[in-house]
């Protein structure tokens, strides 16, 4: 990837995740708008490399990460490939590998992160808009996670939310709020968040 006055489309495999650098600036774009930005597999495992490819791109300085459309910034994983993917131990492990790769690919990734975030940031969207080290919501911004009643027994995103990103839950929003993020299935507004 180099830098250029105007846009540069970057291939990620994937036309639901797009990658455009305009000088010193990866603008990262969550495409799905017809599901609210739901993180298919395929945009996820796009993700996870494209994450060391911007980490090694010297001419990169900040990531902005956004959605398309109006209605989400990223709605979570995308609900349509649970029965594929999360039934069987095999395609479970598979699955779980992928979530791996692409949390290594977060930890490994040393340049800033701003999250530009519009309309819906549910489960895995707000696992993603907790990664950036600045976030930016407009006024009709709403936050949840996938309520622990709804979701499958033992499942790593939710056991993330509650575990991994419960530190970060209590620095964004008062410590009293965390849990109920947590354990309730409902939304908060961008002013409450």
């Amino acid at each position: 990837m180099t830098s250029s006055s105007s846009p540069a489309r970057h291939e990620t495999g994937t036309d639901k995740l797009l990658v455009d650098v305009t000088g010193r600036v990866a603008v990262v774009t969550f495409n799905n708008p017809g599901k609210r930005n739901a993180v298919s597999s395929g945009m996820r495992a796009a993700l996870a490399g494209l994450l060391g490819a911007l980490q090694a791109d010297s001419e990169v300085r900040v990531v902005v990460l956004t959605g398309a459309g109006d209605k989400a910034f990223a709605s979570g994983a995308d609900i349509s490939e649970f029965a594929e993917q999360r039934t069987s131990p095999v395609a479970r492990a598979e699955y779980d590998s992928g979530q791996a790769a692409l949390d290594r690919s977060w930890g490994s990734l040393e340049k800033p992160v701003i999250a530009m975030i519009r309309g819906f940031c549910m489960g895995g969207g707000l696992l993603t808009a907790l990664q950036a080290d600045i976030r930016i919501a407009s006024d009709d911004s709403q936050f949840g996670t996938v309520a622990p009643e709804r979701s499958r027994p033992s499942r790593p995103g939710v056991a993330s939310v509650k575990c991994l990103n419960r530190a970060r839950l209590a620095r964004l929003i008062e410590d009293h709020s965390t849990p109920w993020l947590v354990h309730h299935p409902r939304k908060l507004a961008t002013r409450p968040a």
